[in-house]
């Protein structure tokens, strides 16, 4: 079997490689080289907003009232209770990841401490940490 090339390898494997810097190469022709786009190569991410966990225990807090909300409904909820959404895809994104951590993260009293993904799969979510809180 063929060995994997560089450029197959994900992101972060390239970026280690390009800040190693062999002597007399450039950052411009590495990147070349790894077939990894220079902005890619120098991008920061944002980090967490920081209304962003207050809002997630506002949403929980209402889905656990009104599970029957969907994802228009709860952007008319939260568009009254303070929180700009211009469209309902800006607040997709936001509820997406509620859902997500309500159905893979949260544990629930109701199933024994488990996740609904855990109790319909029989399994751990691999998006689940290790580690978890009751919430």
């Amino acid at each position: 079997m063929a060995e994997k090339k560089i450029t197959d390898s994900p992101v972060s494997i390239k970026r280690i490689a390009v800040a190693a810097r062999p002597a007399g190469m450039s950052i411009l022709r590495q990147c070349g080289l790894l077939e990894l786009a220079r902005s890619t190569f120098y991008y920061q991410p944002l980090g967490e907003n920081p209304y962003n966990p207050a809002l997630m225990r506002r949403i929980d807090e209402q889905f656990t009232k009104r599970p029957f909300y969907g994802v228009p409904r709860m952007t008319a909820w939260l568009r009254a209770t303070g929180y700009p959404y211009a469209t309902v895809p800006n607040a997709r994104g936001n509820l997406g990841a509620y859902f997500q951590f309500y159905n893979e993260e949260r544990l629930h009293e109701a199933l024994d401490y488990r996740t609904p993904h855990e109790m319909y799969f029989g399994t751990r979510s691999a998006l689940a940490p290790a580690s978890e809180a009751v919430v």
